[in-house]
C-alpha cells in the first residue's frame, strides 16, 4: 500500500462517527418515544458514510427508518471504504486491473449461488424433518468418496453413472438408518428438548463421519477422474472468440472474466 495513512485515516474516521452515530441515534429516538429497532445500525452506517453531515439532520428530524434509509448508508459505507483503498493503493490489481475485478465479482456471484443452493438444501431438510441437519455436507462427502473408490479403486473401468447410482443408494441407506435410529424418537415425543437434541445429534454425526473418513481413507484430498471433457466453445468464431472461450479447466467471457469450469458447473 503506497499511502496507508489515507486508508487507515478514513477507517478510523468511519469507526469514530459510526460509534457516535449508533449511540446518539438510539438515544434521540428514545427521547421521542419512537421505534428503536434499527437505530443502532442506521446511526452507525450513516455516521461511517457521511459523518456529522448526515447524522445531524437525522438527529434533528428523527424520521421513520424506512428500507431506503437502512440500505443507502450501508452501500455508501462500502463505497467509501473502496474509494479510500483506491486512493491509498492505486496500483493494486483491485484498482488498476478491470479484468481482475470483473473476474472476482463474477466468481463471488457464482460462489454465492453455490452457498444459496446449500442453504436451500438445509431449508428443505428442516421443512420436512423439523431439524437442521449439520451433517448435510458430510453426506455429500461420503457420496463423493464412494464414487472415487468405486471408479478408481474397487471397480476400475466401471461406468461412472453406475458408480454415482451406487453411491446414492449407500448414502440414502445411511441417512435412512440414522433417521430411524436417532430422529424418530424425537418425532414421537420421547425427547424432552427436541431442538437441542436435533442440533447435538447431527453435530455428533458430522464429526463422526468426518473422522471416520479420515481414519479409513486419510486426510489427503482425492479427485475422481474426469468423466467427460468440458466442451470447447469459441464464440463468435474460432479466430476471434471474444464472447466465450472455454478450455478443460476454464471459461473466459468477453476476453475479461475468467471462471473455473468446476465452479461454474457446480453453480
Amino acid at each position: 500500500m503506497e499511502t496507508p495513512f489515507i486508508f487507515w485515516g478514513a477507517i478510523l474516521w468511519m469507526i469514530l462517527w459510526g460509534i457516535i452515530g449508533s449511540l446518539v441515534t438510539r438515544r434521540r429516538y428514545l427521547q421521542h418515544d419512537l421505534d428503536t429497532s434499527n437505530t443502532v445500525f442506521v446511526g452507525a452506517m450513516l455516521g461511517a458514510a457521511t459523518g456529522p453531515v448526515g447524522l445531524v439532520p437525522l438527529w434533528m428530524r428523527t424520521p421513520e427508518l424506512t428500507n431506503r434509509l437502512i440500505v443507502i448508508p450501508a452501500i455508501g459505507t462500502v463505497v467509501l471504504i473502496a474509494a479510500a483503498f483506491a486512493f491509498a493503493d492505486p496500483q493494486n490489481n483491485c484498482v488498476a486491473n478491470g479484468s481482475f475485478v470483473a473476474s472476482q465479482f463474477t466468481n463471488g456471484l457464482i460462489i454465492g449461488i453455490i452457498y444459496g443452493f446449500m442453504a436451500l438444501g438445509l431449508t428443505l431438510i428442516f421443512s420436512i424433518l423439523g431439524v437442521v441437519s449439520f451433517a448435510h455436507g458430510e453426506f455429500y462427502m461420503i457420496g463423493g468418496m464412494l464414487v472415487y473408490f468405486i471408479t478408481a479403486v474397487w471397480f476400475p473401468g466401471i461406468n461412472p453413472m453406475i458408480a454415482i447410482l451406487m453411491a446414492c443408494a449407500v448414502v440414502f441407506a445411511m441417512g435412512a438408518i440414522f433417521e430411524r435410529l436417532f430422529l424418530t424418537p424425537m418425532y414421537e415425543g420421547k425427547i424432552d428438548r427436541p431442538v437441542e437434541y436435533g442440533i447435538l445429534i447431527t453435530f455428533g454425526l458430522a464429526f463422526t463421519l468426518q473422522y471416520f473418513v479420515q481414519a479409513t481413507a486419510g486426510a489427503n484430498p482425492v479427485k475422481v477422474r474426469r468423466y467427460f471433457d468440458f466442451p470447447r466453445i469459441r464464440l463468435p468464431s474460432s479466430d476471434d472468440p471474444w464472447l466465450i472461450k472455454t478450455s478443460r479447466g476454464n471459461m473466459e467471457l468477453f476476453d475479461t472474466i475468467s471462471i473455473s469450469n468446476p465452479r461454474f458447473t457446480a453453480a
